[in-house]
């Protein structure tokens, strides 16, 4: 009889240590999302400045180099992201930012496509539809960013 209410003790203690880890590993988790988000953000950042320095000097070659920059490191961002698993408090943040990568991903292969009609054509080609496409994926975007940083900042 003993020896059993040791064990039972026992394992409550192995079940308190494991919580204690996973709770530490969520919070390690958490940490390392915090720095990716930190990196993709920079990086999309210079992408979409670089896009919009390419459009304004109408440099097509410029602009599906960088368009295409944009699909691959939001591309990388979304695999990336989904190797974390985070604590409750940080998952809707998580994915407002997703959707967000998401949006930026589509504008990205539509800045390329543009480019590419340009390019084919040898002069600057203006496709309504690429254009209105590109404006709702990043004013998409840009909405679930800023979900995203106020959730955060709630956190």
């Amino acid at each position: 009889m003993l020896a059993i209410g040791c064990t039972e003790n026992i394992n409550e203690n192995n079940s308190t240590q494991a919580s204690l880890q996973q709770s530490n590993d969520a919070e390690n988790q958490d940490m390392e999302w915090m720095k990716h988000i930190e990196k993709y953000g920079s990086l999309i950042q210079s992408d979409m400045d670089n896009v919009g320095m390419a459009a304004n000097i109408s440099d097509y070659n410029l602009l599906k180099s960088y368009g295409q920059d944009l699909v691959n490191d939001t591309q990388s961002g979304l695999d990336e992201n989904s190797n974390y698993t985070l604590s409750p408090k940080y998952q809707e943040a998580q994915n407002e930012w997703v959707q967000a990568l998401t949006d930026l991903n589509s504008a990205g292969k539509y800045i390329v496509m543009s480019a590419d009609e340009s390019l084919a054509y040898g002069v600057p080609v203006r496709n309504l539809d690429y254009e209105q496409k590109i404006q709702n994926y990043v004013v998409s975007s840009t909405g679930h960013m800023n979900r995203a940083s106020a959730l955060l900042e709630g956190t």
